[in-house]
């Protein structure tokens, strides 16, 4: 995807711009294992917001060809969250993260050669498929995503739907799986269609 066309992409209604926009981000963010993270969308921009083990995050240095795709926001806090004692567990520290359109392309351009196979089965517990989930689910309903908390039992996310009504959803990690699960066991009969479209949502 050309850079020039990324803005189009991340504010517009074309199918899959979030689902694809998340993946990426689930993707950089998974070696920090974070306990919760908050995604919020300013503008053109993915801000994320999370917490992670401090060992995770010192270990997740920027790689030289990757110097200068992440802007950290003055980096990490510096402030521990909580230091966990007893048992040699890490200290958990809060972390800022700032995802453009560029970077996401160019992230995205990165993490091809990592790419899976086709017509494999992404690891659908992974925090880059749990976002694209959440993407695919908002791309389906033409919707303007607002903000997205995931922490270790559930996820809710905010998007503003094409009448411009603001939607609050609520999902557990469990019944997300089952959804996830759901998709890619019939995705062979859906090829050319959308299969989260008009896809309703769990009652709470």
């Amino acid at each position: 995807m050309k850079i020039d066309q990324s803005f189009k992409i991340m504010s517009s209604n074309s199918p899959g711009a979030y689902a694809r926009a998340l993946r990426v981000i689930g993707q950089d963010l998974a070696d920090l294992f974070p306990v919760s993270i908050e995604i919020q969308i300013q503008g053109q921009q993915f801000v994320v917001r999370g917490e992670c083990s401090k060992d995770r995050l010192a270990a997740k240095q920027p790689k030289p060809q990757r110097q200068g795709l992440k802007n950290f926001c003055a980096g990490v806090l510096s402030r521990d969250v909580a230091t966990l004692t007893g048992g040699g567990k890490p200290a958990i520290v809060q972390f800022e993260r700032v995802y453009s359109p560029e970077e996401i392309n160019q992230i995205d351009e990165i993490g091809m050669r990592r790419r899976f196979g086709v017509g494999k089965i992404p690891d659908i517990r992974s925090l880059a498929e749990t976002l694209r989930t959440i993407g695919r689910l908002v791309d389906g309903q033409a919707g303007q995503l607002l903000k997205i908390h995931k922490d270790a039992r559930r996820i809710v996310f905010e998007y503003r739907d094409g009448a411009g009504n603001t939607h609050n959803e609520l999902m557990s990690i469990p019944d997300l799986h089952k959804l996830q699960k759901s998709f890619y066991e019939k995705r062979g009969d859906l090829i050319g269609l959308d299969p989260w479209k008009d896809r309703k949502f769990p009652k709470r």
